[in-house]
């Protein structure tokens, strides 16, 4: 099945609006248990995250790398950015951006 860009670029569009609509004003308290996998051999397990800060337009972006022997974690501070959404895109492109580095 061959994915076109503008497929890639209308299925991002559209995740990034059911983000936004999921986000809420009060911070909801979760109790989710955090479920450990092991990482597959010859694989890299990659997660981003980002904290946004609404007046100063500043970010900061963090990700982690796992293989079966290390867990490795980075983390960048962003400015000018402005939106969470924006914060979450530039934590995942940094962290594949280090990846392909790698």
């Amino acid at each position: 099945m061959i994915i076109t860009v503008e497929d890639t670029l209308s299925i991002a569009i559209a995740a990034g609006a059911e983000w936004s609509r999921a986000q809420t004003k009060t911070p909801l308290v979760s109790k989710k248990k955090l479920i450990t996998r092991t990482t597959q051999p010859d694989c890299v397990r990659v997660r981003s995250d980002a904290a946004w800060h609404e007046t100063k337009k500043v970010a900061g972006i963090g990700w982690t790398t796992e293989d079966r022997s290390r867990l490795s974690s980075f983390s960048l501070p962003e400015r000018f950015v402005n939106s969470p959404l924006l914060a979450e895109g530039l934590a995942l492109r940094a962290a594949i951006l280090h990846c392909r580095e790698l």
